[in-house]
C-alpha cells in the first residue's frame, strides 16, 4: 500500500502542501477499485503508520472527503493543524452536511474544495471554504 503525493504551492512557489492519494502499487497513476471511504481510511491509516513527518513533513496533508467520512468522527482523530480537509466535487450539499462543516471549522480544520465548479449544489460551500 502506498500514498502518492502531489505537491501544492503558495503564490511564491513555496510549497504549502501536498495532496495526498492511496495507490494499490508504486506504479500506480491512479486510484483503482476501491470506495473513496476505503481509500480515505487507507490515506489517514499510513499518515498515522508512517509518521505526518515522513509524509509531508511540516507542510498541510489534503485528504479528499466524502460525504460519509465528513459527516463520521474518525476525520477527528487527525489533527487539524495539519489536516485539510478536500470536499470533493461530487458531494451532495444538504444542511446536515453544512453543519458538520462548520463544526469542524470551529475544532480548526481548514476546508478545501476540490475541482470546484460553481453550481446550485456548491454555492452553499464558498462560505465555508478556506481554500477553493
Amino acid at each position: 500500500m502506498f500514498i502518492a503525493r502531489q505537491p501544492i504551492f503558495t503564490a511564491n512557489t513555496k510549497i504549502y502542501g501536498y495532496e495526498l492519494f492511496f495507490r494499490d502499487s508504486a506504479e500506480a497513476t491512479k486510484y483503482r477499485g476501491r470506495s473513496s471511504v476505503s481509500s480515505t481510511a487507507q490515506v489517514l491509516g499510513n499518515l498515522f503508520e508512517q509518521g505526518i513527518n515522513t509524509i509531508v513533513g511540516q507542510s498541510k496533508a489534503f485528504v479528499n472527503f466524502d460525504a460519509d467520512f465528513i459527516m463520521s468522527e474518525a476525520i477527528e482523530l487527525v489533527d487539524p493543524s495539519i489536516l485539510v480537509i478536500e470536499i470533493l466535487e461530487n458531494v451532495k450539499v444538504n444542511q446536515v452536511l453544512i453543519e458538520r462543516l462548520e463544526q469542524l471549522k470551529k475544532k480548526g480544520f481548514i476546508i478545501a474544495l476540490d475541482d470546484f465548479e460553481l453550481n446550485d449544489n456548491t454555492i452553499h460551500l464558498l462560505n465555508l471554504a478556506d481554500i477553493i
